[in-house]
């Protein structure tokens, strides 16, 4: 067989890892996130088993790793969380390797708070009444949840615009209730007790900082399996 096409062959497997990471490759993208993500004044939520895990990854393994990192935008935390555990991440040049181009790429950058996406008709806007009134923070909450589900159906949500989701809901200060009162009036309310649970089951949200209760449907699977 030739060089040029076991090059081709090289090629395509690489733009096509993902069929080859492993339920265990993702729990352990998800661990470093939660580690990133973490507040350093406190415990790290994840046992010694799991970090066991991490330091024994493979060089096979971590290319798959930085590869997920890079196109789902999130290169920056999974450096941050190996260097809290003093992870060393081989030195593999992921950006170099030799890719085809997404034929549906996913929206670079972080999750637009300010502007709502969606201004379609059957969208449910901010509500006016609390224009005036309302903290800073819940209008950005509320935007980041609206684009969110517009881009999870467009296909083009990251797991970066997830670690700012559970950034947002974890460590801003706002009224949990009014929160809740608004995610009801624009119709967001299930989506984002779903996106609560993702959160949980991906990147260990504490109970204590779920500003509702989460729900944990075939709706919150279906939206799991199209984020990771």
């Amino acid at each position: 067989m030739s060089l040029s096409i076991l090059t081709f062959y090289q090629k395509v497997i690489d733009t096509r890892y993902r069929l080859g990471i492993s339920n265990q490759e993702i729990e352990n993208i998800c661990n470093l996130l939660s580690i990133s993500l973490s507040d350093d004044t406190l415990p790290i939520c994840l046992s010694r088993e799991q970090i066991s895990t991490l330091h024994q990854l493979t060089d096979a393994q971590w290319q798959k790793i930085l590869l997920y990192a890079d196109d789902e935008d999130i290169r920056s935390f999974i450096d941050d969380g190996a260097r809290k555990i003093e992870l060393e991440i081989p030195r593999i040049d992921s950006k170099a390797i030799s890719r085809f181009s997404p034929i549906h790429p996913k929206q670079s950058g972080a999750l637009e708070k300010k502007e709502w996406l969606d201004n379609s008709i059957f969208s449910k806007q901010w509500p006016e009444e609390h224009e005036e009134k309302s903290d800073t923070v819940l209008h950005e909450i509320t935007t980041m949840l609206s684009n969110s589900r517009s881009l999870i159906k467009e296909g083009k949500f990251t797991v970066r615009h997830l670690c700012e989701l559970y950034m947002a809901i974890k460590y801003q200060d706002y009224d949990e209730d009014q929160l809740k009162n608004i995610l009801k009036e624009v119709r967001l309310y299930r989506f984002s007790r779903r996106i609560i649970q993702i959160l949980a089951e991906l990147l260990h949200l504490e109970e204590g900082f779920m500003p509702f209760p989460p729900l944990r449907d075939t709706g919150t699977q279906t939206l799991t399996k199209s984020i990771v």
